[in-house]
């Protein structure tokens, strides 16, 4: 009972004042003013009957059109706020047998509620509880679109508006893909602009970057600071999640170059941003206090993703991605980055850094990756002069950040 009056109980309480004003005036003690006076007021036409027929008030109460109508207005209060629309046109149909039995076998001289009067009180209080129903419903729809429009795109949350009923706002453990993306030395871009310039530039920053997500149908978890964190997998099913994430990785990349032009053209300064990506378990659903909730994700698998974003300064690569991502996005071609041992976890994690499509591959980049995955091999076995070797050409011949950073992993290997 206390878990019906927690959810329904507002629309109990409405359908039953309807009832008791029904009430009230079917047996004589409220009347309706339509013209002179308009609303309910006290009536004394239930006494001057009373005094009439020379009955007391319990004779009246007790009688068995009144007592028919009250349980029929008790049942119909309590259940049809809390049953399905069919049920409660059935409850209704079947209450409204009652009038007519009634009738039939009691004089009609004899009944202080009239039949008619029964049958239109039961119709009234359902019309007004489907009202009800449809204000509520209406009223659902359009928090949980005010909600989720925080975090997905508009049209995600009409599509979630229409189907409610798909979306679980409790925790529940789910393999999602998680995202995070930071601007990297931003202390020293911020040092280097006033207030309103910094607030600007993190404004465009924010909404070029969340136009990129929602393009791959990303949900916006959080901003922290500089940085936006995302998931793919829910609210609604995504089985491509770990793919959507790679390709909005591409995209994002290209757009923050896009942004520096604008940026330095301005005398600013251009940032740039590093992204980890990590798929696996997760709890997702509202969290947080009685004064504020949030409808995101935690688990081991995001601690995951937020470290091995800040691990793409380490190994100076864009984006990396665990092996879980890149097995499940594997129209990529990656690099394998490293082996490491982040903090927090006991074992160590494969990551790879995304450098394009499958379609994408030409010679040059084919030749790239064996040289690497033969170099890496050799770092693997520990053998640190054939490693170094193998990085050296490879760094000669492609000037890339990470081979210089290999290196130097390798030489402080050696000491």
């Amino acid at each position: 009972m206390l878990w019906i009056l927690n959810r329904h109980g507002v629309r109990i309480l409405l359908v039953s004042f309807v009832f008791l004003i029904f009430l009230g005036n079917g047996i004589g003690l409220l009347e309706l003013g339509l013209v002179n006076k308009p609303g309910f007021f006290v009536s004394s036409r239930l006494l001057s009957q009373i005094q009439a027929d020379n009955i007391s008030l319990f004779q009246v109460l007790i009688s068995v059109d009144v007592i028919a109508f009250i349980l029929v207005g008790v049942l119909l209060s309590a259940l049809l706020p809390v049953l399905s629309p069919i049920s409660a046109s059935g409850l209704t149909f079947l209450c409204m047998l009652a009038p007519f039995a009634i009738s039939y076998y009691l004089p009609a001289q004899n009944a202080l509620i009239p039949m008619e009067y029964s049958l239109l009180t039961i119709l009234i209080i359902y019309i007004f509880n489907v009202l009800i129903s449809y204000f509520v419903e209406v009223q659902a729809k359009q928090a949980l679109v005010q909600t989720f429009s925080q975090y997905v795109p508009p049209e995600v949350a009409i599509e979630i508006s229409r189907h409610p009923d798909r979306i679980n706002m409790d925790g529940e453990a789910k393999r999602l893909t998680v995202f995070f993306s930071d601007l990297q030395n931003f202390t020293s871009v911020s040092e280097q602009l006033n207030p309103k310039q910094l607030a600007l530039l993190l404004n465009e920053y924010f909404t070029a970057m969340t136009e990129v997500l929602y393009g791959h149908g990303a949900t916006i978890d959080k901003y922290i600071g500089d940085s936006i964190m995302a998931f793919w997998g829910a609210p609604f099913p995504q089985a491509d999640h770990a793919a959507r994430a790679v390709r909005a990785s591409f995209d994002m990349h290209r757009e923050i170059e896009r942004l520096c032009e604008t940026f330095v053209s301005r005398g600013w300064p251009a940032p740039d941003m590093s992204i980890g990506i990590n798929t696996g378990m997760m709890n997702v659903g509202n969290m947080g206090s009685k004064y504020r909730v949030a409808y995101t994700v935690v688990g081991d698998a995001v601690n995951l993703a937020s470290r091995v974003e800040h691990l793409t300064r380490t190994y100076r690569v864009p984006t990396i991605v665990t092996e879980s991502t890149m097995k499940e996005a594997d129209d990529f071609i990656y690099r394998e980055v490293d082996t490491v041992q982040v903090r927090g976890k006991h074992n160590q994690t494969r990551i790879y850094s995304p450098i394009c499509h499958k379609d994408d591959v030409n010679e040059s980049l084919a030749r790239e990756l064996e040289h690497h995955s033969i170099a890496l091999n050799f770092y693997y076995d520990r053998n640190w002069s054939e490693a170094r070797m193998r990085f050296e050409k490879l760094q000669k011949e492609f000037e890339s950040p990470y081979y210089a950073t290999m290196l130097d992993i390798i030489n402080q290997q050696k000491r």
